[in-house]
């Protein structure tokens, strides 16, 4: 018993330790952009390579280690890895497509005098297998599903089989390009059926460039195509409802993505956007009458965290009140992801 309750301490133990250097990496990365720039803040920070490499370690160690250990109960730690791989299915092997193919299709009807022609031009089509691009896929989790033909990359790959790829300077254009050590740095535009942002828009250090990934992440899809999103939070699901499930939605929604799944789990918000085939049908989708185009969390072009409306004093307070809890409050603050300060 003894040495049963010093393996789950030692555990516990790393498992915090993991988690406050990964949230302790964007929360240095948030600040420094605000100091030098994000631009300027980015470029410093994928060139430190030993750091990128712990990151990366750190990372792999969570998800293999930790989270999937503490995913067994479904009801309360469902695995980001299976929601991501079962929505995908849902959407292009249960009807999902068909389903908002004709939601398009309606709401265009209405607006589009060539009405005759729309069923035609609004027609997904996809290959017997599905080509899915994993932004931030460190160590590869999608690669035994034969249903996909996936494409990782990451700036620090753990694994030999990820692709090293800065996503936020990858161009895209008509052709899948390396450099010359290697590195991804062009791929052709609509030529994935999905694209996975999972725990990655946290790790953006400001609204801009996160709203650059989502348009990127538009450019690379097929009409029809789905990106998913996996982004941390600790709280209850009407705690950043406007940030998460109302502004991207708005935001999201100019560039031409409809927001056609929302799901709250523990520890984690996951979202569906699909490609329209027409911006005015994912524009016509949202009720704008709910919207205070005022609040800065609608600016265009700007895709907003909880994080990036926190004080400097709320971080502090919330970091000693962590280190007030007693250990089993501990083992549930980090049962499932390490991110929100």
């Amino acid at each position: 018993m003894y040495n049963v309750e010093k393996t789950e301490k030692k555990a516990t133990e790393q498992h915090k330790r993991l988690a406050n250097f990964i949230k302790g990496t964007h929360g240095q990365l948030r600040n420094n952009s605000k100091i030098y720039g994000a631009i300027e803040a980015w470029k410093r920070h994928i060139a430190e390579k030993e750091k990128l490499k712990e990151y990366a370690e750190c990372m792999h160690k969570l998800a293999t280690q930790h989270w999937a250990q503490n995913s067994t109960d479904l009801s309360l730690n469902y695995s980001r890895i299976e929601w991501i791989k079962n929505q995908i299915k849902k959407y292009f092997l249960y009807q999902g497509v068909e389903k908002f193919d004709n939601k398009e299709i309606s709401l265009m009807k209405s607006t589009l005098q060539e009405q005759e022609n729309i069923e035609l031009r609004i027609k997904t089509l996809y290959n017997s297998k599905l080509n899915i691009l994993d932004v931030g896929s460190c160590y590869n989790p999608f690669e035994n599903e034969s249903f996909f033909n996936v494409t990782p990359i990451d700036i620090a790959p753990y694994s030999e089989d990820v692709i090293k790829c800065d996503f936020l300077n990858l161009k895209v254009d008509n052709q899948k390009t390396f450099s010359n050590d290697r590195e991804l740095i062009e791929l052709p535009k609509n030529s994935f059926e999905a694209v996975i942002f999972s725990l990655l828009l946290e790790y953006i250090p400001c609204p801009k460039l996160r709203f650059s990934c989502c348009q990127k992440a538009f450019d690379l899809l097929k009409f029809g195509g789905i990106l998913l999103i996996i982004t941390p939070d600790s709280k209850h699901q009407g705690a950043n409802t406007k940030i998460i499930n109302t502004s991207w939605k708005a935001t999201l929604s100019k560039v031409g993505f409809m927001r056609t799944h929302y799901e709250k789990l523990p520890h984690i918000h996951c979202l569906i956007f699909r490609k329209c085939f027409f911006k005015e049908a994912a524009i016509k989708r949202i009720d704008w009458r709910k919207i205070c185009l005022d609040d800065e969390v609608f600016t265009e072009n700007k895709i907003f965290i909880p994080q990036d409306f926190q004080s400097r004093t709320e971080k502090n307070s919330d970091s000693n009140s962590i280190k007030e809890r007693d250990d089993k409050k501990i083992i549930s603050s980090f049962m499932q992801l390490p991110f929100n300060d």
